[in-house]
């Protein structure tokens, strides 16, 4: 069966999602990133890579002046029948210059649909960005 990878989606909001059909994945399937969402002083993004049968997903931060702030990475979804929801959230500095990861997750990738969104509330102002992953 294909794998089917749905585009970054420019919204801030959560998102709800659940399992499709079997896939097989190998590691040199290509994954989807969210591009960076970088208009203005502040860029968000969430990266994907696959290991094996996981995949390994961060979310960053990037900014053109040094900015604090409190972010919330939020994963719903689930791999072979399971739902998962993730939430994680802190607070953190970004110096100027220096992209930062904000959050790790490491999911299984069999059978798998993931929505994932990284909402960031900064000195520099607010920024979110999405992604769709899997199935």
């Amino acid at each position: 069966m294909r794998k089917r990878i749905l585009s970054l989606l420019a919204a801030g909001a959560t998102l709800a999602a659940g399992a499709g059909a079997a896939t097989a994945l190998t590691s040199t399937n290509p994954l989807p990133s969210a591009q960076p969402v970088d208009e203005g002083p502040i860029a968000c993004s969430i990266e994907t890579s696959l290991d094996g049968h996981a995949y390994i997903i961060e979310a960053r931060v990037a900014t053109t002046e040094d900015a604090g702030g409190t972010y919330r990475f939020i994963l719903d979804g689930g791999s072979n029948g399971g739902r998962t929801h993730v939430q994680q959230g802190g607070g953190f500095f970004a110096p100027a210059g220096e992209p930062q990861t904000l959050g790790r997750l490491q999911l299984g990738a069999d059978n798998a649909r993931y929505e994932l969104t990284l909402e960031l509330d900064t000195t520099l102002g607010e920024k979110a960005c999405t992604l769709v992953l899997g199935l």
